[in-house]
């Protein structure tokens, strides 16, 4: 089952559930996720936005995300790599 943090679970109740044995796995938020977003931010007169993730050498997924998320909707997506 699919639980956004602090959208459809807690944080008590993730942490019951662990304690109660559940197996638990995370995951990037999909391109589309990201677009969801953006488009949100868009629609309410964001003049911009900042969009911080983990390096593509330590994680590729939230990278890759946010870059076909952005381009599929014409935002300019500028990585910053060390």
């Amino acid at each position: 089952m699919l639980h956004h943090e602090g959208v459809d679970i807690t944080a008590a109740e993730f942490y019951a559930r662990l304690a109660a044995g559940a197996i638990v796995t995370t995951s990037a938020p999909s391109p589309g996720e990201f677009v969801a977003v953006y488009e949100h931010a868009a629609r309410n007169a964001a003049s911009g936005a900042v969009s911080i993730h983990t390096g593509s050498n330590y994680e590729a997924g939230p990278s890759v995300g946010a870059h076909t998320g952005a381009g599929t909707i014409g935002v300019v997506y500028c990585p910053r790599e060390p």
